[in-house]
């Protein structure tokens, strides 16, 4: 039995600690390479044994949701200058949060809410032992949802892309660029393929003259652009 699906390994040369995500646990924990002692987890607090309560990061803020089934932490530079703190870039897949009733993600008490996935991005304060929703995208778009595969990621200009697998689309995904400041979409195009993770790359360098790429140009013509020419 896959217990933990551990997914993404962080090594964080400068603490000697790993940072890792197990999916079927909706776990994301640093800890002590030498030891196996956690520094925290970020993780539901339901269910845990009373030894690892010393280690569970309590949630603040006005909103918050616990990553569930999540892929791809990333650890971000520092962007509050605050040493007591690690922001957290990750892809919240969202597959097991409707069996959780304490923080529902619809807007009226009592009203059922549409799965969805998002890209997450929680502050972590390590010495106050409390975790942070800081920022979020796809919560308001259950079109998004993809159960088993993500991507989240930074890019040089500070801006956040994603690579959403859908759900039940036949071998689809999306991938979108979001400037985090202001929630604005740079970029969404619709793939013909199921994806896992997605880099941002120059396509082509003086290094590259002989370039393969592993699916067809169409794959990546943004959404409607194929259709509206195919009808002429």
């Amino acid at each position: 039995r896959d217990w933990l699906h551990l997914n993404a390994v962080v090594w964080m040369d400068e603490e000697e600690t790993v940072l890792i995500s197990g999916r079927n646990q909706s776990i994301v924990m640093e800890f002590y390479r030498d030891s196996g002692i956690p520094q925290w987890i970020l993780a539901d607090h339901q269910g845990w044994p009373i030894a690892y309560y010393p280690y569970l990061l309590k949630p603040v803020g006005l909103r918050f949701d616990w990553p569930t089934t999540q892929h791809a932490p990333e650890v971000l530079p520092d962007v509050d200058n605050n040493p007591n703190t690690m922001d957290i870039l990750l892809f919240d897949n969202g597959k097991d949060r409707l069996q959780h009733d304490n923080f529902p993600i619809a807007g009226e008490k009592g009203e059922i809410a549409e799965a969805s996935s998002r890209l997450a991005q929680y502050r972590v304060n390590e010495k106050e032992m409390t975790v942070e929703l800081v920022w979020q995208y796809g919560s308001a778009r259950p079109d998004l949802y993809s159960e088993i595969r993500g991507d989240a990621d930074r890019l040089s200009s500070g801006h956040y892309i994603g690579l959403f697998d859908l759900e039940g689309s036949d071998g689809r995904s999306v991938v979108l660029e979001i400037n985090p400041s202001n929630g604005e979409t740079v970029f969404e195009a619709e793939i013909n393929r199921d994806g896992y993770r997605v880099e941002c790359r120059e396509l082509i360098t003086e290094g590259d003259l002989e370039l393969e790429i592993g699916a067809p140009v169409r794959n990546f013509v943004p959404k409607g652009v194929i259709e509206k020419y195919d009808s002429l």
